[in-house]
Order: C-alpha cells, then structure tokens, then sequence
C-alpha cells in the first residue's frame, strides 16, 4: 500500500470573507474557494490567514468546513487550521465536521 501525503501542490490560505454586518459571506467565500480549485489549488486552507484560526467561532469552522467540502466535491483538501487555547475543545470540532486528522 502506498501511503500519500495530505500535503502536495499549491494549498493557499483563503481568507474568510464577512459582511459589513459581521456575518459570514458564504457567497464570496465560495466564489473565492472555486477560483483557486479552478486555478490547480490541490487542497484548500481555512482559518489560516489574519488571526482567523484563534477568532473564529465553533459554527462559523463548522459552516466553513462544510461549505467548501461541497464546493470542492472531494477534488481537493480542505485543511482547517485550529488555533486555540483549549485542544481539546478544537479536537471535538475537528471531529464533529468530519476530519480525517487532527
């Protein structure tokens, strides 16, 4: 059996996009995850950029995760980027959206 690494390619950062209201723009944030699958990304990186990791809430890594996993339709890695002082509590989230590591 082959063992393949999870890191291979080009996997950007994407940055989380908000409203002026401070909710999540799942709209720009989808037309921002297709514009790097389309350009050969081989894996997406959520909450890595600007300090998201550590600010993020549990619903909005949770709704993250989920909207790019459809986005995506398993071409690509999605990599969520935990950050928090409590591992335990980021472990739990990773596991409840369906991580295959952490």
């Amino acid at each position: 059996m082959t063992k393949t690494s999870l890191w291979q390619g080009v996997m950007p950062a994407i940055t989380t996009q908000f409203s002026a209201s401070g909710e999540l723009d799942l709209r720009a944030f989808e037309k921002n995850v297709h514009a790097q699958v389309n350009a050969g990304a081989s894996g997406i990186i959520l909450g890595g950029t600007l300090g998201e990791a550590s600010t993020l809430t549990a619903d909005e890594k949770t709704t993250l995760v989920k909207t790019t996993q459809a986005a995506v339709n398993d071409q690509v890695s999605v990599v969520l980027i935990n950050s928090k002082i409590r591992l335990d509590i980021e472990t739990l989230i990773s596991k409840s959206i369906g991580a295959s590591k952490v």
